[in-house]
């Protein structure tokens, strides 16, 4: 929906690792060591970690986990690592979800990433995370938490993400995808006590096709510096007295 000309979605399964840690003889604190290793996919320092707890097949699968990236064929190869029940049913959930987002015809968009583990003691099931073409930062970051709202009061399983925003719109611009916008008509500063005036102001001056944008800096120097960033020409000062226009130069004329 934002337009994004190419990308590309990760999912992987909170409670296979949850299930291969659970059977770890160890600290909560070396759990978390794990989870941080296979995320980054820092292979050595795992493999020294897991090294130390002992050989035995948790410490073998989870060895792997970094590795099992791809598409359906990556589930075969985990079920293959270890067979409790709870790592069972977690790989078959994933697996439906694949199977659904395939006949959905976006299969080729969404890779399975076992290594795909992080705050397992935040989430529950299914996370990802999403990536598109011209940016190297994680764009989408989300997953299922079952029992986090319940720690507020209210027993609500519920699946959650959030947009990397500023990235997401970098991208777009750099790759011509969307225009720049064109920088507003106006800044308009409200002193100390006159911020509500100021967005009175503001939504006056709009009315009129004046377009504007309201100073959330708290000096003037900021609120014009600002300004001459964003090519903004006009600042409107509002006190408790008056409203002062200052004309401004571009940056490129400094």
């Amino acid at each position: 929906n934002c337009g994004a000309p190419d990308y590309r979605i990760e999912i992987g399964q909170a409670g296979f690792f949850k299930a291969l840690s659970d059977e770890l003889e160890t600290s909560d604190e070396i759990r978390e060591r794990i989870c941080e290793l296979i995320t980054s996919k820092s292979y050595a320092a795992l493999n020294d970690l897991l090294d130390r707890i002992g050989d035995n097949d948790t410490t073998r699968a989870l060895k792997n986990l970094p590795r099992l990236f791809g598409g359906s064929e990556v589930l075969e190869r985990a079920a293959a690592l270890y067979k409790s029940e709870a790592a069972v049913e977690a790989l078959d959930y994933l697996g439906q979800v694949y199977s659904r987002i395939d006949k959905l015809g976006l299969g080729g968009k969404i890779n399975i990433d076992m290594g795909l583990v992080h705050r397992s003691n935040y989430y529950t099931g299914l996370v990802f995370r999403g990536y598109i073409e011209g940016s190297g930062v994680t764009i989408l970051s989300g997953g299922r938490y079952d029992r986090l709202i319940g720690e507020f009061g209210s027993e609500l399983p519920a699946t959650g993400f959030g947009i990397e925003t500023d990235a997401l719109a970098k991208a777009l611009l750099s790759n011509g995808a969307v225009e720049k916008s064109k920088p507003a008509d106006a800044l308009v500063f409200g002193e100390d006590g006159s911020e509500a005036q100021a967005v009175i102001n503001a939504a006056e001056l709009n009315r009129k096709g004046i377009i504007c944008e309201i100073s959330t800096d708290i000096d003037i120097s900021l609120a014009e510096d600002y300004a001459v960033c964003k090519g903004i020409n006009r600042l409107d000062i509002v006190s408790a007295h008056a409203i002062v226009t200052k004309e401004l130069k571009r940056e490129e004329d400094l």
